[in-house]
């Protein structure tokens, strides 16, 4: 039963954060969109046209999750270890998207989408990951999500043994 809880939970994951990294895109087209009614830097591009670059971040931000194990679940996975892993994928993501359009020399994915798209999807992706830990954390205080236990024994093996379980599993 946990294993299935940990590869419904992995799903439930994966697809949150590439529903995040398409919305965040998607937040700061118009975001960017919004900043060129005001200060002219740039032109206009729809929408429909970065798809094939939504494509490709969405896996490069997966592959990245992927590689530093955001996937894999602890059991004991801090918040402040999800948050850097999200800084961590954003900004080597980033940087490979960057990186990448300079060395192609490819100029239609504007920089400056770029840079919002890194501050919307960090700030999304920190939303969600806070927000799943605290329904995590919620679900073990409620007692879900705990590993049952046979302890042999008795006097003062027992004890501790007892005391040991209830501080790694509480």
């Amino acid at each position: 039963m946990l294993k299935g809880f940990f590869d419904f939970r992995r799903q439930i994951s994966i697809t949150l954060d590439i529903l995040v990294v398409i919305g965040s895109f998607v937040v700061a087209y118009f975001i960017r969109s919004f900043i060129l009614k005001f200060i002219p830097f740039g032109e206009p591009i729809e929408l429909g046209n970065y798809w094939e670059l939504m494509v490709v971040i969405t896996f490069l931000w997966w592959w990245i999750f992927s590689l530093q194990g955001a996937y894999a679940f602890d059991r004991f996975t801090s918040l402040s270890q999800e948050i850097k892993t999200v800084f961590k994928t954003v900004f080597f993501g980033t940087l490979i998207l960057l990186s990448g359009a300079f060395l192609l020399k490819i100029y239609f994915p504007a920089r400056s989408l770029i840079v919002i798209f890194a501050a919307a999807n960090f700030s999304l992706l920190v939303l969600e990951k806070t927000v799943i830990y605290y329904i995590i954390s919620d679900l073990k205080k409620r007692g879900y999500h705990k590993k049952p236990v046979i302890i042999v024994g008795t006097g003062e093996g027992l004890i501790l043994a007892e005391s040991f379980f209830t501080f790694i599993f509480i």
